[in-house]
């Protein structure tokens, strides 16, 4: 899982190469985050593709770990560092299904995940 979210979140660097500011402005105040478009032409989208073409990845494949990486952005951003390393910790971590289903969830819902998994 974690080379599925380094190569994500290499992607979500590039967005902000492509669009400076792009996903901040994509992120709202009370810690939602608005879908990031994949259609060529968009930030998202070049990002994608420059990614599939480093990593030598079809688009699926990249799309999963570019998802798993908003998802963990969007819960360090509304739980604060400390729950990476409950994302991130060999043998504790979460699974990458439960990682997507907190992010999807709000930002008070994730923060209820995060007491739950003793994170605070």
């Amino acid at each position: 899982m974690t080379a599925q979210l380094l190569r994500g979140m290499r992607v979500l660097v590039e967005v902000e190469a492509i669009e400076p500011s792009y996903l901040a402005r994509h992120r709202e105040a009370d810690g939602w985050m608005s879908e990031l478009s994949v259609s060529r032409g968009k930030p998202g989208g070049m990002a994608r593709d420059l990614g599939m073409l480093e990593f030598g990845m079809a688009r699926p494949a990249m799309e999963i770990d570019l998802g798993l990486a908003k998802a963990v952005q969007v819960i360090t951003g509304n739980c604060g560092m400390e729950a990476l390393r409950l994302l991130l910790t060999p043998g504790d971590r979460l699974k990458e299904e439960a990682i997507r289903s907190i992010g999807a969830m709000g930002p008070e819902r994730q923060r209820v995940s995060r007491s739950q998994l003793k994170c605070e």
